[in-house]
Protein backbone atom coordinates (compact mmCIF):
# COMPACT_ATOMS: atom_id res chain seq x y z
CA UNK A 1 0.00 0.00 0.00
CA UNK A 2 1.36 3.46 -0.94
CA UNK A 3 1.75 5.97 1.86
CA UNK A 4 0.27 9.43 1.23
CA UNK A 5 2.78 12.09 2.22
CA UNK A 6 1.54 15.40 3.47
CA UNK A 7 3.78 17.73 1.48
CA UNK A 8 2.47 20.86 3.16
CA UNK A 9 3.25 19.47 6.61
CA UNK A 10 6.80 18.54 5.51
CA UNK A 11 7.44 22.02 4.13
CA UNK A 12 6.18 23.56 7.35
CA UNK A 13 8.53 21.38 9.39
CA UNK A 14 11.49 22.30 7.16
CA UNK A 15 10.73 25.99 7.53
CA UNK A 16 10.99 25.60 11.30
CA UNK A 17 14.32 23.82 11.05
CA UNK A 18 12.97 20.39 11.90
CA UNK A 19 13.57 17.20 9.98
CA UNK A 20 10.29 15.58 9.09
CA UNK A 21 11.75 12.12 9.76
CA UNK A 22 12.78 13.01 13.33
CA UNK A 23 9.72 12.47 15.52
CA UNK A 24 11.55 13.76 18.59
CA UNK A 25 12.37 17.23 17.21
CA UNK A 26 11.11 20.36 18.90
CA UNK A 27 8.31 21.95 16.85
CA UNK A 28 7.12 24.64 19.24
CA UNK A 29 7.71 27.28 16.60
CA UNK A 30 5.28 25.65 14.21
CA UNK A 31 2.69 25.09 16.89
CA UNK A 32 2.69 21.43 16.10
CA UNK A 33 2.48 18.64 18.72
CA UNK A 34 5.78 18.08 20.51
CA UNK A 35 6.64 14.42 19.97
CA UNK A 36 9.45 14.50 22.51
CA UNK A 37 6.95 15.34 25.27
CA UNK A 38 4.86 12.23 24.80
CA UNK A 39 4.52 10.14 27.99
CA UNK A 40 7.59 8.05 28.64
CA UNK A 41 5.53 4.89 28.95
CA UNK A 42 3.88 5.41 25.57
CA UNK A 43 6.21 2.99 23.83
CA UNK A 44 7.26 0.94 26.82
CA UNK A 45 6.31 -2.71 27.26
CA UNK A 46 3.51 -3.13 29.75
CA UNK A 47 5.02 -5.06 32.65
CA UNK A 48 2.44 -5.70 35.34
CA UNK A 49 4.38 -8.14 37.47
CA UNK A 50 7.82 -6.62 37.25
CA UNK A 51 11.03 -8.56 37.67
CA UNK A 52 10.22 -9.61 41.25
CA UNK A 53 6.74 -10.83 40.26
CA UNK A 54 8.14 -12.88 37.38
CA UNK A 55 10.63 -14.47 39.76
CA UNK A 56 7.80 -15.48 42.10
CA UNK A 57 5.74 -17.22 39.40
CA UNK A 58 7.49 -20.62 39.79
CA UNK A 59 6.94 -20.46 43.56
CA UNK A 60 3.26 -19.68 43.12
CA UNK A 61 2.88 -22.49 40.59
CA UNK A 62 4.52 -24.96 42.95
CA UNK A 63 2.26 -23.82 45.81
CA UNK A 64 -0.84 -24.26 43.64
CA UNK A 65 0.24 -27.78 42.64
CA UNK A 66 0.96 -28.64 46.27
CA UNK A 67 -2.47 -27.43 47.40
CA UNK A 68 -4.12 -29.45 44.63
CA UNK A 69 -2.22 -32.58 45.66
CA UNK A 70 -3.27 -32.13 49.30
CA UNK A 71 -6.89 -31.62 48.24
CA UNK A 72 -6.91 -34.76 46.08
CA UNK A 73 -5.23 -36.78 48.83
CA UNK A 74 -7.75 -35.69 51.46
CA UNK A 75 -10.70 -36.36 49.13
CA UNK A 76 -9.40 -39.84 48.27
CA UNK A 77 -8.88 -40.67 51.95
CA UNK A 78 -12.33 -39.40 52.84
CA UNK A 79 -13.94 -41.50 50.11
CA UNK A 80 -12.11 -44.63 51.29
CA UNK A 81 -13.16 -43.96 54.89
CA UNK A 82 -16.78 -43.57 53.87
CA UNK A 83 -16.71 -46.89 52.01
CA UNK A 84 -15.24 -48.68 55.03
CA UNK A 85 -17.79 -47.07 57.36
CA UNK A 86 -20.67 -48.26 55.15
CA UNK A 87 -19.34 -51.83 55.17
CA UNK A 88 -18.76 -51.76 58.94
CA UNK A 89 -22.26 -50.49 59.65
CA UNK A 90 -23.77 -53.14 57.36
CA UNK A 91 -21.95 -55.87 59.32
CA UNK A 92 -22.97 -54.23 62.59
CA UNK A 93 -26.63 -54.26 61.55
CA UNK A 94 -26.53 -57.86 60.38
CA UNK A 95 -24.97 -58.97 63.67
CA UNK A 96 -27.66 -57.14 65.66
CA UNK A 97 -30.54 -58.57 63.64
CA UNK A 98 -29.10 -62.04 63.95
CA UNK A 99 -28.68 -61.72 67.74
CA UNK A 100 -32.18 -60.33 68.27
CA UNK A 101 -33.86 -63.17 66.40
CA UNK A 102 -31.55 -65.99 67.51
CA UNK A 103 -32.14 -65.20 71.20
CA UNK A 104 -35.92 -64.99 70.70
CA UNK A 105 -36.77 -67.64 68.17
CA UNK A 106 -40.15 -68.26 69.79
CA UNK A 107 -41.13 -64.61 69.10
CA UNK A 108 -42.16 -64.04 72.71
CA UNK A 109 -41.44 -60.32 73.13
CA UNK A 110 -42.17 -60.51 76.85
CA UNK A 111 -38.90 -62.38 77.31
CA UNK A 112 -36.65 -59.89 75.48
CA UNK A 113 -35.11 -58.36 78.61
CA UNK A 114 -34.57 -61.71 80.28
CA UNK A 115 -32.72 -62.94 77.22
CA UNK A 116 -30.37 -59.97 77.01
CA UNK A 117 -27.27 -61.98 77.97
CA UNK A 118 -28.10 -64.61 75.40
CA UNK A 119 -28.59 -61.99 72.70
CA UNK A 120 -25.32 -60.31 73.67
CA UNK A 121 -23.45 -63.59 73.30
CA UNK A 122 -24.94 -64.14 69.83
CA UNK A 123 -24.04 -60.59 68.87
CA UNK A 124 -20.39 -60.79 69.97
CA UNK A 125 -19.97 -64.14 68.25
CA UNK A 126 -21.30 -62.72 64.97
CA UNK A 127 -19.47 -59.40 65.13
CA UNK A 128 -16.15 -61.17 65.70
CA UNK A 129 -16.75 -63.24 62.59
CA UNK A 130 -17.48 -60.17 60.49
CA UNK A 131 -14.54 -58.13 61.82
CA UNK A 132 -12.05 -60.99 61.89
CA UNK A 133 -9.93 -59.43 59.14
CA UNK A 134 -10.78 -55.80 59.80
CA UNK A 135 -7.48 -53.86 59.56
CA UNK A 136 -8.26 -51.38 62.34
CA UNK A 137 -9.47 -51.52 65.96
CA UNK A 138 -13.15 -51.65 66.90
CA UNK A 139 -14.87 -51.66 70.27
CA UNK A 140 -18.42 -52.46 71.39
CA UNK A 141 -19.25 -49.85 74.03
CA UNK A 142 -22.75 -50.97 75.05
CA UNK A 143 -25.44 -53.58 74.50
CA UNK A 144 -28.81 -53.50 76.27
CA UNK A 145 -32.46 -54.44 75.92
CA UNK A 146 -35.26 -51.91 75.41
CA UNK A 147 -39.04 -52.07 75.68
CA UNK A 148 -41.53 -50.47 73.35
CA UNK A 149 -41.77 -46.79 74.23
CA UNK A 150 -38.23 -46.53 75.66
CA UNK A 151 -36.07 -43.68 74.49
CA UNK A 152 -33.18 -44.76 72.26
CA UNK A 153 -30.50 -42.03 72.22
CA UNK A 154 -30.12 -40.59 68.76
CA UNK A 155 -32.83 -42.83 67.32
CA UNK A 156 -36.07 -41.68 68.95
CA UNK A 157 -38.62 -43.91 70.66
CA UNK A 158 -38.38 -47.70 70.45
CA UNK A 159 -41.36 -49.02 68.49
CA UNK A 160 -41.17 -52.52 70.01
CA UNK A 161 -38.98 -54.59 72.34
CA UNK A 162 -35.48 -55.23 71.07
CA UNK A 163 -31.82 -54.56 71.62
CA UNK A 164 -29.57 -51.53 71.18
CA UNK A 165 -25.82 -51.69 70.73
CA UNK A 166 -23.17 -49.01 70.29
CA UNK A 167 -19.66 -49.40 69.00
CA UNK A 168 -16.70 -47.34 67.80
CA UNK A 169 -15.04 -48.44 64.58
CA UNK A 170 -11.73 -47.11 63.29
CA UNK A 171 -12.06 -46.75 59.53
CA UNK A 172 -8.62 -45.24 58.92
CA UNK A 173 -5.32 -45.03 60.72
CA UNK A 174 -2.24 -44.08 58.80
CA UNK A 175 -0.26 -41.41 57.01
CA UNK A 176 -2.00 -38.97 54.69
CA UNK A 177 0.46 -37.36 52.21
CA UNK A 178 1.14 -33.71 53.01
CA UNK A 179 -1.16 -33.90 56.06
CA UNK A 180 0.43 -36.36 58.47
CA UNK A 181 -0.68 -39.33 60.54
CA UNK A 182 -4.44 -39.44 61.03
CA UNK A 183 -6.87 -41.75 62.85
CA UNK A 184 -10.58 -41.63 62.06
CA UNK A 185 -13.09 -43.32 64.39
CA UNK A 186 -16.78 -43.63 63.54
CA UNK A 187 -19.31 -44.10 66.39
CA UNK A 188 -22.22 -46.37 65.46
CA UNK A 189 -25.56 -47.26 67.05
CA UNK A 190 -28.12 -49.87 66.00
CA UNK A 191 -31.58 -50.82 67.27
CA UNK A 192 -32.80 -54.30 66.38
CA UNK A 193 -36.47 -55.15 66.93
CA UNK A 194 -37.46 -58.62 68.09
CA UNK A 195 -40.09 -59.91 65.68
CA UNK A 196 -43.18 -61.14 67.47
CA UNK A 197 -44.99 -64.33 66.35
CA UNK A 198 -48.16 -63.72 68.34
CA UNK A 199 -50.22 -62.75 65.30
CA UNK A 200 -48.79 -65.43 63.04
CA UNK A 201 -51.04 -68.41 62.48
Amino acid sequence: MMEVVNVKKIETLKSTGCDSMDIHCNTDRAGLPQHDKLPDNKYKRLDILGEEGLAELPILSFAAILILMVFVSVIATGFACRQKAVVAYMWFGEAMEYAAQAANMDGDTSMVELREDCARAYFFNRIEEFFDEWPYPYKVTSFYAVKGGDDVPGMGIARAPGYVAEMDVTVFSGYVPWVGTQTIDVPMRYYAIVKSTKNIN
